[in-house]
């Protein structure tokens, strides 16, 4: 499979791992293992059409090597279906107090607490390719959230506008 018909999917799942630059937030969520969840689109349709083709390259597979590229992905916490998908993230109890979520190199996110549950973020990846965007979180329980984002990322030599919603729910206490 090409490199690049993988960098949307790795683009989103490091939006949730960016480093939180925050003074004074603590996040009132569960510590544990989440499950974050998202959907992707993009303005032009580029993405989708793409995506549509990595699903026909996988379905042509032969079934033991759909499978094992299925298997890697599970075993690294992730899911991913074309345009949704789901990673797994550990949040310790003093990352939340400290208003982090778990860091991915290369990327900074400024967290802004509107009120006590709705909180407002940008961030910026210098990784490959380079990404960069806004979203809100609202804290809907200490074991639920949602969102959206809109960001922008070279996509195959381009600048491409998406949007992203996404919900997490945590899953248990124990990371392992």
């Amino acid at each position: 499979m090409k490199k690049s018909v993988l960098i949307p999917f790795f683009v989103v799942t490091g939006w949730y791992s960016a480093t939180t630059l925050a003074q004074n937030i603590e996040l009132d969520l569960e510590p544990g293992l989440w499950q974050h969840s998202f959907k992707v689109s993009s303005q032009s349709g580029r993405l989708e059409q793409m995506m549509q083709e990595v699903q026909q390259q996988l379905a042509a597979l032969p079934e033991a090597q759909r499978q094992m590229m299925l298997d890697m992905l599970k075993a690294q916490g992730m899911s991913f279906d074309g345009m949704t998908g789901s990673v797994e993230v550990c949040m310790t109890a003093e990352d939340l107090k400290q208003g982090k979520l778990p860091e991915q190199e290369g990327c900074k996110q400024q967290l802004t607490q509107q009120d006590k549950n709705r909180f407002s973020f940008t961030f910026q990846c210098s990784s490959e390719p380079p990404s960069s965007g806004s979203g809100e979180m609202l804290i809907i329980d200490r074991k639920t959230y949602q969102g959206s984002a809109s960001f922008s990322s070279d996509f195959e030599g381009q600048q491409e506008q998406m949007q992203m919603s996404q919900q997490g729910r945590w899953l248990r206490s124990n990371c392992s």
